[in-house]
């Protein structure tokens, strides 16, 4: 019985500490909207809440540098892959 009940309440303790834990900024999105820049050998992407590097297979993004555009792409890890870019409509 003792054992048990240790079990339970370390299964439950567990469950409530992974539960509230902190995660970081949500990159759910696929559109974001910012200032493009070179961050090392990446180009970033400079929004109002966040920074992340940026890459396109296909597209040449060296004329959007310092310029706020509209990307729509997807995450890979850490970097976000351009599928479109356009000027940003203020």
């Amino acid at each position: 019985m003792k054992k048990t009940l240790l079990v339970v309440l370390l299964s439950a303790s567990i469950f409530i500490l992974t539960a509230c834990s902190q995660s970081g900024p949500s990159r759910a999105e696929n559109t974001y909207v910012g200032v493009v820049g070179v961050s090392g050998s990446y180009f970033s992407l400079q929004t109002d809440d966040d920074n992340f590097k940026i890459r396109s297979t296909f597209l040449d993004l060296t004329p959007y540098l310092n310029k706020k555009v509209k990307i729509h792409g997807q995450f890979s890890k850490e970097v976000f892959f351009v599928d479109d870019v356009k000027p940003a409509t203020n």
